[in-house]
């Protein structure tokens, strides 16, 4: 064996502590370290890919509400122009019956006589009829507005009531 000479026999030992902690480290701190680098890169990997699912839910559900409020609107609109034109036919059904009940009532001043005549009957029973078509116009117009399916302009009081 070799014979120590002064300080580095005094040293040596510690060298070899030194050495002895270094590789104690490296076996021991090194696979922390690395495993420890490992998850946390993994767990960022996660975390980034939860956002990017969590914003691409966002996204879809921000889509299919405006698919639903573009559907919703094209829906309101065609009831909207279905309802228009139902008003427009019913308001023309109306004034075509009230000229044809002005037609009868002109008639009946031009051939007014004494005594009723077989045309006079006729005009009268067609002036009755369309009196009748009239009447039952007004009491369901009433009654849709009664229950809320008619659109009440106005006040929301129906023919037949007053704003007293």
């Amino acid at each position: 064996m070799m014979d120590c000479a002064g300080t580095i026999c005094v040293i040596l030992p510690y060298l070899a502590g030194g050495a002895y902690i270094a590789i104690m480290l490296a076996v021991v701190g090194v696979p922390q370290l690395l495993t420890h680098y490992l998850e946390n890169r993994n767990r960022q990997r996660d975390r980034l890919e939860d956002i990017a699912a969590a914003e691409q839910r966002r996204r879809e559900d921000r889509d299919a509400a405006e698919q639903r409020r573009r559907d919703d609107q094209a829906t309101e609109e065609r009831r909207r122009r279905e309802d228009q034109a139902a008003a427009e036919r019913r308001h023309q059904e109306t004034l075509a019956l009230l000229n044809n009940t002005a037609n009868l009532m002109v008639a009946l001043l031009d051939n007014r006589q004494s005594a009723p005549g077989p045309d006079q009957a006729a005009a009268i029973a067609d002036l009755q009829q369309s009196v009748a078509q009239l009447t039952q116009m007004v009491g369901d117009i009433q009654h849709k507005i009664q229950n809320g399916n008619g659109n009440a302009a106005g006040n929301g009081n129906t023919p037949a009531q007053s704003n007293d």
